[in-house]
């Protein structure tokens, strides 16, 4: 059995200007591949034909949706408290400072 490679879209994985990853398909093509010659599609192209439209999107986009979301939740937490802490940490090196300031008068 012959195998061979016919490309049916692009990717560019390198943001642009506007921080977009550019894909570009021809959907005619994916079309006849799916539908008439009954292809394996691996599960990261689904999730993109469903982002894309053509097909319904796949449950896994949704599971990295949710989990993209609560890493970027726990990262801004984490950076909240760091510069809580630094400004408390700031605030008690200022008091300090007063502090041996006024007893060296």
């Amino acid at each position: 059995m012959v195998r061979t490679r016919i490309t049916v879209g692009t990717f560019d994985p390198l943001p642009n200007t506007r921080n977009e990853k550019l894909v570009a398909l021809n959907i005619e093509r994916i079309k006849y591949w799916i539908g008439e010659r009954n292809v394996h599609v691996s599960v990261p192209v689904l999730e993109l034909l469903g982002l894309a439209g053509l097909l319904p999107v796949h449950p896994k986009t949704f599971i990295r949706a949710r989990d993209a979301r609560e890493f970027i939740a726990a990262a801004d937490a984490q950076r909240t408290a760091e510069a809580a802490a630094a400004a408390a940490s700031q605030e008690e090196a200022e008091a300090a400072k007063e502090a041996s300031a006024g007893s060296s008068v």
